[in-house]
């Protein structure tokens, strides 16, 4: 497994589950699909400003340099929702994120099972 993450204060009125928006967002960062990242990213009303000086342009540029061995290897990446608490118009959701690797010992494919 490469990580398990939360996905915290999605807007609900955007998309319509907590589910879909946190995973629609988790395959935007990992995959670099700027569009959707940007379209799915909200801060949380109680969230400090943004410092990031950054244009839309030079993030997208950094986002899609980040996530191209993702986008080479995107068949052996794994993305499910696996706890869902929602509480009035905001939600926490928990992601397990995986990836298969290539094992030199059994010539094939096996899925990652580092629990950091």
């Amino acid at each position: 497994m490469l990580g398990v993450g939360l996905v915290a204060s999605a807007d609900l009125r955007r998309l319509q589950t907590p589910r879909g928006t946190a995973l629609a967002w988790t395959e935007a960062a990992v995959f670099g699909d700027c569009r959707g990242y940007a379209k799915v990213s909200v801060r949380d009303p109680g969230e400090a400003p943004d410092t990031d000086a950054r244009t839309d342009e030079q993030r997208c540029r950094d986002l899609r340099k980040g996530s191209e061995d993702a986008r080479l290897h995107s068949g052996m990446i794994g993305l499910d929702a696996i706890r869902v608490v929602q509480r009035g118009s905001s939600a926490t959701v928990q992601i397990r994120l995986t990836r298969a690797i290539a094992s030199p010992r059994h010539r094939g494919i096996e899925r990652c099972a580092n629990h950091a």
